[in-house]
């Protein structure tokens, strides 16, 4: 199967500022949840974007191809990035009372 190479390369090129936000949200993830006994739920949240970047590998692939599971890894992995720092922005909030964080 031929791949447009031009749409493959502006998917991968779409995964720049993800992989920028997954290493700028590192400190999030790791130095936050762990550091504060959350790392099960760390754990958790990744498994979860795991099934559902499978699922929407499976549900893409057929349809688009690579470029398919190339959107499903860019979604997936934007949510698992920004997940634990809504999570994060929330205890802030219920540490300090419900005040804006």
């Amino acid at each position: 199967e031929a791949y447009d190479l031009a749409e493959v390369s502006m998917v991968v090129l779409l995964m720049v500022p993800v992989c920028f936000t997954e290493t700028s949200t590192m400190v999030v993830r790791v130095g936050f949840m762990t550091a504060t006994g959350h790392a099960g739920a760390h754990v958790a949240g990744m498994l979860a974007f795991g099934v559902v970047n499978v699922a929407l590998d499976l549900l893409l692939l057929p349809h688009f191809g690579l470029t398919g599971v190339l959107w499903a890894t860019i979604i997936t992995r934007a949510g698992a990035c920004f997940a634990p720092v809504i999570w994060y922005r929330r205890a802030l909030r219920a540490a300090a009372g419900g005040a804006s964080a």
